[in-house]
């Protein structure tokens, strides 16, 4: 153990991999584990209900394995719900994710640890997170570079950049990820919820690092819930969430995206209907002023949007039945 490390911690990494009926993608990633040329560091997998052979897949891995890998399984409730798990569980300084279907350069986890020493320990109490570039796996680049690298940006900033946002491999701060779970109840079960809302709470108070170094590989060879819904309407719970979230906490970024953050005050409204969520609890819910003014001067482009759904068939009724004809699609 890294004498510099605090001494809750057995590791300075934890890699987190939440899982659901992917055994056909794991041996990617746990190959890629295997090649690290940093070696101190855990794995832990959150299995949300698989039906298949992952829990077989793992137990055999443990027996191999010059690394810890610790496995868990819950209910089928959704990723937040695994996720908070992972981070309770966690013993490592950093908690980096790792997709069921990704893999890390092998000298991803040495140059992660060698970009956090660079930030002087009297500042590392100021970030919660440092991000690096991800590629496909035809080997281009995701996203555009940064023009200095490594680089201090308030990741809300990142969020709605419309030059740089893209997807990244992001090493937390794992104390502080402790501190901003994501929220679980029944309603949200079996809904994606975006990350962003965390991340985006977090960042009020603490900075992130961004590196143009290329870590993790991003693969985009099979069907991912993550990446591209089943149905416009399958997560409507964790969409009108992060629309909400927006509404009440990030309007200062309109300068940045504004035809982004205007189409999510009318899709705030207009999923709100199709979740039946009456208007004097819609505009109850918003806690700015510009907020309420911006959803009553849009609320008839929302209604006319309801509307057309509605006419289209485009409704949750519709995604729970696309739902059900593609659930052997639905991954991680």
């Amino acid at each position: 153990m890294n004498s510099n490390m605090p001494h809750e911690f057995e590791y300075q990494f934890t890699l987190f991999t939440a899982t659901y009926n992917r055994a056909h993608t794991l041996p990617r990633v746990f190959e890629s584990l295997c090649s690290q040329t940093y070696k101190n560091f855990e794995w832990i997998i959150g299995d949300d209900g698989s039906e298949d052979n992952t829990q077989d897949l793992i137990e055999e891995w443990q027996e191999i394995a010059d690394f810890s890998i610790k496995y868990f399984r819950i209910e089928h409730s959704g990723k937040h719900f695994v996720f908070n798990q992972g981070v309770k569980i966690a013993k490592g300084e950093f908690f980096a994710e790792i997709d069921s279907d990704d893999a890390l350069k092998p000298e991803a986890l040495e140059i992660a640890y060698e970009h956090w020493n660079e930030i002087p320990t009297s500042r590392k109490g100021q970030y919660f997170a440092i991000c690096f570039a991800c590629e496909t796996e035809k080997g281009e680049r995701v996203g555009k570079p940064f023009n200095t690298s490594p680089i201090d940006i308030d990741y809300r900033k990142f969020n709605y950049s419309k030059k740089y946002r893209s997807e990244k491999w992001r090493c937390f701060q794992t104390n502080i990820l402790t501190k901003f779970p994501f929220e679980e109840s029944e309603v949200l079960k079996d809904t994606l919820i975006p990350e962003s809302i965390v991340f985006c709470e977090i960042a009020k108070t603490h900075k992130a690092r961004f590196s143009n170094k290329i870590l993790r590989i991003y693969y985009q060879d099979v069907p991912s819930l993550c990446r591209r819904p089943v149905h416009p309407m399958i997560n409507l719970e964790g969409l009108n969430l992060a629309r909400l979230y927006t509404i009440n906490n990030d309007l200062e970024f309109l300068i940045y995206k504004p035809l982004e953050l205007i189409k999510r005050v009318i899709n705030y409204a207009r999923f709100s209907f199709h979740l039946k969520i009456t208007l004097p609890k819609q505009i109850n819910s918003l806690k700015t002023n510009i907020g309420k003014i911006l959803w009553i001067s849009l609320l008839p482009v929302a209604t006319s949007r309801y509307l057309f759904d509605l006419l289209i068939n485009n409704t949750p009724n519709e995604a729970r039945k696309a739902k059900q004809r593609l659930e052997k699609a639905k991954r991680y």
